[in-house]
């Protein structure tokens, strides 16, 4: 049995086109921990030991993740 080229109902279909829709992301949270990817500004630059400090200390930071901290993944 397969449904490809069968028409499916989109039970949620009217809530998205009309903007009413609830999304995983409008539920909120409390304490919630977002994560951001930074990346060097030059091709040869990385992460300098003072910019990592400077980043640690503003507001609201976690941790920063780098390749000095880094858990070490299996092979």
């Amino acid at each position: 049995m397969t449904s490809v080229g069968t028409p499916l109902a989109r039970v949620e279909g009217l809530l998205k086109a009309t903007g009413t829709a609830d999304y995983t992301a409008d539920i909120p949270f409390d304490d919630l921990t977002y994560a951001v990817s930074c990346r060097p500004r030059s091709r040869a630059g990385g992460i300098g030991r003072y910019r990592h400090i400077r980043c640690r200390s503003r507001p609201g930071v976690v941790l920063v993740l780098t390749h000095l901290n880094a858990p070490k993944l299996r092979a």
